[in-house]
């Protein structure tokens, strides 16, 4: 999948995943972990998936590398494997 259907298919699923769409976004409990380390909530995550401005495919962890926002403007990273569902696997800081 190229980088530019893989973004919308992420913002589809972080914006189903906001508006209540059980399962369109999965967060491992190491995510939630660094997540809650670095001050995001899930809804902080799932708002980043729906602002998403730019992914890159990294091979070597077989997750796209995800660019948003979180509800209050800071950037936010995350490494998200895009199967059925988005399965965010990490936060960064």
């Amino acid at each position: 999948m190229k980088a530019k259907a893989a973004l919308a298919r992420l913002r589809r699923l972080g914006m189903a995943a906001a508006a209540g769409a059980f399962g369109a976004v999965v967060l491992t409990d190491h995510a939630l972990e660094e997540a809650r380390r670095i001050g995001l909530d899930e809804a902080d995550v799932i708002h980043a998936l729906a602002t998403a401005s730019k992914c890159a495919w990294q091979p070597v962890h077989g997750t796209w590398k995800v660019k948003g926002v979180d509800r209050f403007g800071m950037t936010v990273v995350l490494a998200v494997d895009l199967q059925a569902a988005a399965i965010v696997v990490t936060a960064f800081d």
